[in-house]
């Protein structure tokens, strides 16, 4: 076992959640987690992201250990340092996201309504 275990229902429950964003992928340590934040704005890393979560959860424990925990195994690496800052990007670029969103829903509101 490598020194960073990875559970699979985190990893399930992440992929769920936010498989849009890619966090599941960057959980498990697998760097490709940025093209489901590229491509978020389409919705399919999200519908990706519900088939691997039900994937993570029907899974073994052996093939989840094989291919997620397994020190030999070179996709089943830590996050490492690298992996925690594109963690935290991905949130604070999620929240900002939201955050304009939300700004500019409520500006389009107050121009419509001062039309009237």
């Amino acid at each position: 076992m490598s020194g960073y275990y990875k559970n699979k229902f985190v990893a399930a429950l992440l992929a769920i959640f936010f498989g849009s964003l890619g966090l599941h992928r960057f959980y498990l340590g697998q760097w490709w987690g940025l093209f489901y934040l590229l491509f978020s704005w389409t919705g399919l890393p999200g519908a990706v992201g519900v088939v691997e979560g039900v994937m993570f959860i029907i899974s073994t424990e052996t093939d989840w250990d094989y291919h997620y925990n397994n020190p030999k195994n070179p996709v089943s690496a830590g996050p490492g340092i690298l992996g925690g800052i594109v963690i935290i990007a991905a949130v604070l670029s999620a929240a900002m996201l939201l955050f304009v969103m939300g700004f500019l829903g409520g500006f389009s509101m107050l121009t419509l309504t001062s039309h009237w």
